[in-house]
C-alpha cells in the first residue's frame, strides 16, 4: 500500500466526519482498483 494511502487512511480515522468517511471510502477504493488495472 502506498504511503500516501496509509497517511490518508490514518488522517480520516482521526477525523469526526463519519458520514464523509462512508462517502469517500468506496470512491477511494474504486480509484485504487482502477489504477491497479
Amino acid at each position: 500500500m502506498p504511503r500516501t494511502a496509509v497517511y490518508w487512511f490514518i488522517g480520516v480515522q482521526h477525523t469526526q466526519a463519519g458520514t464523509h468517511w462512508i462517502t469517500v471510502v468506496p470512491e477511494f477504493l474504486e480509484g485504487c482498483f482502477l489504477k491497479g488495472l
